[in-house]
């Protein structure tokens, strides 16, 4: 078995111009920290053309890939630290203000032995990292941790399976003790910590289980935590039927301010049950949550339903629209962590067994793709063995099989390879063909 990797992003500006941009990626494989850095813009674009007509360009064409996007990677590791071991568990990067230095990357590293650290990696300097903090954690294990989006930030971490340590976040101080630390659930009980996310600066939102009430969130002051829960919330059973019913939640993800929903931010967060079944909770209301469920789930129940298969679920809030990406095999896992770098981002990363995917939310055949992807070769339309060289240079990009209901029936799809003509399917990218053509090819 392969590791199981936790995964952070974001992306920043870099000038006036719209493809400006830096990606950061970092994600745990294993015991190891890897980041890479991905830089996109017209500014890029002049390093990629000098480095291709001056040979003796610091900058190395092989550095960039067929968008002319430019990367360096780093990788953290320690030589006593052994994977199944010493395994990271959490990743936070540092966001734009919170940086200490501007040049360089800050990532927050937690790990199964109980070490919780914080390093920095010079954006100038290749393949050198420091360490920079230590945040004491008695030695126990470390479940998940989140930072919140204050100038000076907090870092709340889960430090076994019972306990929440919230710690101030400086460089270059050594072994940091909590500000406040709370017992959540007994060491005794069956009940445990699975997930903690800052929803905003001050409040703190837990994820447990199995319990009644498997959401808990907390107040954070500026120098403690509270001691009790300023609000609970139960599974979306306990909401329609009106009775209580034990369960547990592990993923919990705040929706930004700019949601349509959102009035302010941490309003609203969604939740992940042990069941399957998606929450949509609101922390400002009576009304605890909403299901989100997939309403084909029951007519859908086969092998396409293996949990070895890594599956993405997407809903459009505004419409009865329900989409569910598959991998296709080889790629057959669970997904474990996903991530995306903005709102503007059209990548989404999803860490399954030993790898993490890169999904971008583009069509190999549009004439006006996102202006991320405008430089490197152009599209042709219909031009496929052009959209070969274009995308999939390397003939690695994955095809992916879906079902989509808008209204009516459910709507089974696979994607051809890229370079191979598919079924026109209304509002669907050439790729898409449905199931029966896939099937009789």
């Amino acid at each position: 078995m392969g590791y199981q990797p936790v995964i952070d992003s974001y992306e920043t500006w870099t000038g006036s111009d719209w493809t400006s941009r830096r990606e950061v990626l970092a994600w745990g494989a294993g015991a190891e920290l890897v980041v890479r850095i991905k830089w996109m813009g017209p500014d890029i674009e002049k390093q990629w053309q000098s480095a291709r007509l001056n040979k003796d360009s610091k900058d190395n064409v092989k550095e960039f890939d067929q968008h002319h996007h430019k990367f360096q990677w780093w990788r953290v590791t320690n030589p006593s630290h052994r994977d199944g071991h010493d395994d990271i568990t959490a990743v936070k990067l540092l966001r734009n203000g919170q940086r200490p230095l501007d040049h360089c990357e800050y990532v927050v590293i937690g790990r199964a032995n109980g070490e919780l650290d914080m390093v920095s990696i010079d954006r100038t300097i290749m393949g050198t990292w420091k360490m920079e903090t230590r945040f004491l954690t008695d030695g126990r294990n470390i479940r998940s941790a989140s930072i919140n989006s204050a100038d000076q930030p907090l870092l709340a971490a889960c430090v076994d399976d019972h306990t929440i340590a919230v710690y101030p976040i400086s460089a270059g101080h050594d072994f940091v003790p909590p500000l406040g630390k709370i017992q959540v659930t007994s060491s005794e009980d069956s009940c445990r910590i699975w997930s903690t996310v800052f929803l905003r600066q001050d409040r703190l939102a837990i994820g447990l289980g199995p319990s009644v009430d498997p959401i808990q969130v907390y107040e954070i002051k500026p120098d403690a935590i509270s001691s009790q829960p300023i609000r609970r919330f139960a599974i979306h059973e306990n909401c329609f039927k009106g009775y209580p019913t034990i369960g547990s939640v592990y993923p919990l993800v705040p929706l930004p301010q700019s949601s349509s929903s959102s009035a302010s931010e941490g309003d609203l967060f969604l939740s992940g049950g042990h069941d399957g079944i998606i929450s949509l909770d609101h922390t400002s209301t009576d009304h605890e949550c909403s299901a989100i469920t997939d309403p084909n789930s029951k007519e859908l129940e086969s092998d396409r339903r293996d949990p070895r298969h890594w599956n993405v679920f997407l809903q459009d809030r505004r419409l009865s629209n329900w989409k569910r990406s598959e991998s296709h095999p080889p790629a057959a896992s669970p997904i474990y962590s996903l991530s995306s770098p903005s709102l503007c981002s059209p990548t989404i990363f999803a860490g399954v067994e030993g790898r993490v995917i890169q999904l971008d939310v583009t069509s190999a055949y549009d004439h006006f793709p996102d202006p991320v992807f405008k430089f490197g070769l152009k599209n042709t339309g219909q031009d496929y063995k052009y959209a070969v060289r274009k995308w999939d240079p390397h003939h690695n990009v994955m095809s992916l099989s879906t079902y989509e209901q808008v209204r009516g029936p459910v709507t089974l799809h696979r994607q051809s390879n890229i370079g191979e003509p598919g079924s026109t399917i209304p509002g669907c990218d050439e790729r898409w063909r449905s199931l029966s053509d896939a099937e009789s090819q």
